[in-house]
Order: structure tokens, then sequence, then C-alpha cells
């Protein structure tokens, strides 16, 4: 679950045999979309282009990029030799980024019925330059198979990841929570876990990780001592973790000190400096949209910023349902004065929408993240950095995502002008290429993806 909307899932014995009868025949007559010529295997050199390697420094240009078997094999400036049989693509006048990862999406609160939905809404990002999306907490059933698919270099879509949705037991009476269950009891499924007492944190994260659930979100109604177990158990199985910067009744500082790895939702920052903390996420819902406009505290935000800085905790402000949610506008200054002096302080920050598409057939949300990052104060580079390599780190994955850089997975995206000049013009996409796959938006290379997994 979300600011906005919601939240992830698993996989039981008996829902998968039940799920594998719908599953099997769709991905069998799955169309993949993939640039005329181009085998599985071949060798793609990509020249003259400028390049934005995601590692925060400035653009290079008359650069060369040699990709091989869908990764990186060299980075180069000038030319490079071309392997035989090489396909080479002249990007004069282009740039080169790591494709675009919106580490904060829910496609799956309620699969049922809406595949159609769901592919569209992937594919659409996709053309945005968007190859990696992360799931913060929906039907897991459904999410693994999506993941599955996704991952091949065929399919026109962001990859997949997901995670696993622990909070209080007092949090699982929220109807999303029910949408997410798959026909199962919210809160005691392995993606949708209550976290009590006597709650066995090993068993409970190991559940979650079979799933296929590459992290643990922390959502909603415990104690700092609750966050901080689960956070010890979740980074021993080697899980990632986020957590609502207020996990009511716990405060931002308290996540921090618990070592989450990222902070999500700006607007969840002004209860470091309120009081009181309501008791509930419900009760929090309410009270926040009941502020008014409140000043930033300068002061306490930037000891917790210091704070996360020093123990290498992110911020993922998502300050885009801010701004399109209407009862939530009035805190969006507030959200963005906090994001630019986190900036300012140090503190990484990563970029998620918490809303992947604002409608369907438009384009990727996470454009208009991007500018809210600027507006807020970060560079556009930097801003695009937190597309990129700190959307990578967030989900676990910089050891093969994130950059341009030899042994990464060729994950790419051409742009035709310069987005550290202007933000906006990651906008301007051209091509993506998705595990060395060359997908072109003006040779008609994409269309709609019939093989999405059924639920």
């Amino acid at each position: 679950m979300s600011a906005g909307r919601y939240h992830a899932a698993t996989m039981t014995p008996i829902h998968f045999r039940s799920l594998r009868r719908i599953v099997v025949p769709l991905v069998l007559c799955t169309t993949f979309v993939v640039s005329i010529g181009q085998s599985a295997a071949s060798d793609l050199v990509l020249r003259n282009l400028t390049l934005i390697d995601g590692r925060g420094g400035l653009p290079v240009a008359g650069a060369t990029v040699v990709i091989h078997d869908g990764r990186i094999a060299k980075v180069a400036r000038g030319t490079v030799h071309t392997p035989s049989g090489a396909r080479e693509i002249d990007l004069t006048g282009r740039w080169l980024i790591p494709g675009l990862i919106d580490a904060h999406v829910h496609v799956a609160t309620d699969p049922t019925g809406h595949d159609a939905n769901v592919r569209r809404t992937l594919a659409h990002a996709f053309r945005g330059g968007v190859t990696t999306v992360r799931d913060m907490g929906g039907d897991a059933i459904a999410l693994a198979e999506l993941a599955r698919w996704s991952d091949s270099a065929e399919v026109a879509v962001p990859r997949v990841r997901f995670s696993a949705l622990f909070a209080g037991p007092s949090f699982f009476g929220d109807p999303r929570t029910i949408a997410s269950a798959h026909g199962g009891v919210p809160g005691e499924l392995p993606w949708l876990r209550a976290v009590r007492d006597t709650t066995d944190l090993r068993a409970a994260i190991t559940s979650a990780k079979a799933t296929g659930a590459t992290g643990i979100k922390i959502y909603a109604d415990l104690p700092p001592e609750r966050i901080a177990a689960v956070v010890r158990e979740a980074h021993r199985q080697h899980l990632t973790v986020w957590s609502h910067a207020t996990v009511y009744p716990s405060r931002p500082h308290d996540a921090v000190d618990a070592g989450v790895d990222v902070l999500s939702h700006a607007m969840y920052l002004i209860w470091e400096t309120q009081r009181p903390v309501p008791a509930t996420y419900h009760e929090g819902r309410t009270a926040l949209r009941a502020l008014e406009a409140p000043a930033l505290d300068s002061v306490a935000l930037g000891a917790l910023f210091d704070r996360m800085r020093s123990r290498k905790v992110m911020l993922e402000p998502t300050l885009y349902v801010a701004e399109a949610q209407p009862s939530l506008q009035k805190i969006l200054p507030f959200c963005r004065a906090a994001t630019g002096l986190a900036g300012r302080r140090g503190v990484a920050i990563v970029a998620g929408t918490d809303d992947i598409l604002a409608e369907q057939d438009s384009t990727a949300n996470l454009h208009r993240e991007l500018e809210l990052l600027v507006e807020s104060g970060l560079t556009p580079l930097a801003a695009l950095t937190a597309a990129t390599l700190n959307g990578a780190r967030a989900l676990g994955r910089d050891d093969d995502s994130g950059t341009i850089e030899k042994g990464k997975v060729a994950d790419l995206v051409v742009l035709d002008a310069d987005p550290t000049v202007a933000i906006g013009n990651t906008r301007r996409v051209q091509m993506i290429i998705k595990g060395g796959r060359v997908f072109d938006t003006g040779a008609g290379s994409f269309s709609s993806p019939t093989g999405l997994p059924g639920h």
C-alpha cells in the first residue's frame, strides 16, 4: 500500500496450481516485439553518442558502447573495434542514459479482471524509457508471474520487482489488503504479514522471500522495537527494507535508527516535527489531510537528514502523488522543501511515483517526478541519478543495473536532447534497449504485449 494506491503478494502451492492453468496458455501465445534483424546472441555497437553513465558525472561526447549477449562489454571514448557480425547504430546527436527506474509503483493491488490494463500500463511506461519498476505492495501471486514474464528482453515492458508488506495487525482491515490477498486472509500471508510480539520473524521473512519478493516494505502500525526486529532479520536474509517515513506511531527517526534502507514519502516526514503522532495509519491519513501547509522545520529535519546520510538511508519522496491528489496538494510545498533540504544535506534521493501512469495511454509519471525533484532544488543530473544509480541501489540491484559500465545488463535509453540541461528532455525517448534488444520508438517496433500472465 502506498500514499496513493497500493500493495504486494506471493505464491502458495494451492493458489499456484490453479494459477498455472490460466498462465501457461497465455505465455505460449505471447507476442514478442523486437527490432527487425537482431538475434538474441548478436553483438550491438552504439557509436558517436553522448554518454551519461548514471554515476553523476558530466556527459561524455563521442563515446562508444559495445553490448554482447545482453550485457555491456565495453564503454570507451572514440571508436573501438567492431566484433564480426555486430549490428552498429550511429547515435550522432543523441544521448545515452541508463534505463529509468520507477522505484515505487502499484500495478497489482487487485489484478483480477484487469490484465489488459496492466499490459497497457507497463507497455506505455516502457515507451517512456522506464525499464524497471518495483511494485511496493500488491498480489504477489500475480507479481511473481509478472516478474518472470517481464524479465525477457523480448517483451517491451519494464522488468518487474516487488516487495512483501509487513505492518501491525490493526492495519489489515484496509480494503486494499483484501484486494491484494488473492483470496487469503490479509495479515496471515507471506506477502501481507501482520507483525506481533509472537511473530516468528525468521520464518515470516523466509516465506516472504520464497514468493520472489526482493525486499520488505514496512508499512504502518508498528512500534520502534518491532521495526528494528524486522529490519535485522530481513538484512540477515539479504533483503532490502523500505519503510514509510512514518510508521505510526513510530517517527521517521525511529525507522532510520532501526536501519531501514529507504524512507518513502516526503509527506510523512511531517511527523518528525508534529506532536502528537497519530497512533495508527488510518488516523494519520486523516490528520495529514487536516494539516494546514506546515512550515519546514529545518532544524529538526536537518538533524534527521544528517542521521540518514551517516547511516546511508535513502529518501524516496514520491512528490508526484502529493501533487496529483487534491487533498494533498497543500502539503506539496513542504514535501518539495524537505526533499531539497535532504538533497543539500547529502541524502541520496530515489525516484518513485506511487502511480506509474496518470491514465491509460499517457506517458510515464516518472518524468513528472523528475521535474518535481528539480523544482525542489536538485540539479537535472542529480534527478537523473535518482532514477538510475540510486534506484538500482534502493532495489539492491546496483551490481547489474543503474549505470552504463562493463558487466551491467544493457537496459538503456536513447534521447534526442540533453537531460542534464533540461530534465524534461527525459521525455524525448528515441530508442529503448532492454537486455541488448533494440526498440525504436520511431520504427514501429512496439506493440501491445499479449502474453501477460493471467491471475
